[in-house]
C-alpha cells in the first residue's frame, strides 16, 4: 500500500456513513502527512517501511540516497 492509497482511502472514509470512518480518515491523513513531511513520495510503499521500522512513528526522515 502506498501513501497515495492512504489518501484515497481517507477520501473514501470521509464520505462513508460508518460511525468510525471519520476517525479512520483522520488517522490515514495524519500518517500520510507525516511521511510526506519526512520526504517520502506519494508512491512510497508504506507496508515496506512499516516492516522495516516497526511502526509509522519509528520511520525516520527519508535520506537523499533513498
Amino acid at each position: 500500500m502506498t501513501i497515495m492509497d492512504w489518501l484515497e482511502n481517507a477520501e473514501y472514509n470521509i464520505g462513508s456513513p460508518h460511525p468510525n470512518s471519520t476517525l479512520m480518515a483522520l488517522e490515514q491523513l495524519q500518517n500520510a502527512i507525516l511521511l510526506l513531511a519526512h520526504g517520502y513520495s506519494v508512491y512510497t510503499d508504506v507496508d515496506e517501511l512499516i516492516s522495516r521500522y516497526g511502526s509509522i512513528d519509528s520511520i525516520p526522515p527519508r535520506e537523499e540516497s533513498e
